[in-house]
């Protein structure tokens, strides 16, 4: 199965089978058919709990799909400052995945204007047209809450320079 577009939403998720059905059975009861679906393949992560998938990206580089979704290292409030970051994995198949590593960490790097928990986002693949951003390199939007000002709810920019593995560079 090989998927053509660069970007899929979360319905695709839906229709590829994570989280949901990936097979079919038709149940028969006094002449009514139904349709029962059963889940078997699910990603999870070994630690916390996972949340809404944030990205799915072809990456022609790695000839596989990056994978993000949203991650609490507690099943305390994950909204709450600093709980709450963005896990990514690979995959080429939907079934087999790559080790899971934080994309972007709950808590943004030292500047004098960064985040302190990353929310929910998506992740593209720049054409050439952000500046400042090499061509080919995937770009994470996301909000979050800003970290020295009391809290306000922002949108963050941020690229990666490890081909997708983790947003490190903040754009202004």
């Amino acid at each position: 199965m090989k998927l053509t577009n660069t970007i899929l939403s979360t319905g695709a998720l839906v229709a590829l089978g994570l989280g949901m059905a990936l097979t079919t059975n038709t149940v028969h009861a006094d002449s009514v058919t139904s349709t029962a679906h059963e889940s078997i393949y699910h990603l999870t992560t070994k630690d916390g709990w996972s949340n809404d998938l944030q990205s799915i990206v072809w990456n022609s580089k790695g000839k596989y799909y990056d994978l993000y979704f949203l991650h609490s290292k507690t099943a305390d409030d994950p909204n709450e400052a600093g709980k709450q970051d963005w896990l990514h994995t690979t995959t080429k198949d939907f079934i087999h995945f790559t080790p899971q590593n934080s994309a972007i960490k709950a808590d943004g790097p030292e500047a004098p204007y960064t985040w302190k928990s990353a929310w929910t986002g998506t992740v593209l693949v720049n054409d050439g047209s952000i500046k400042g951003v090499p061509k080919g390199a995937q770009v994470a939007y996301f909000s979050g809450l800003e970290k020295h000002d009391g809290g306000s709810q922002n949108v963050w920019v941020a690229w990666s320079s490890d081909n997708g593995r983790t947003f490190s560079h903040v754009l202004q």
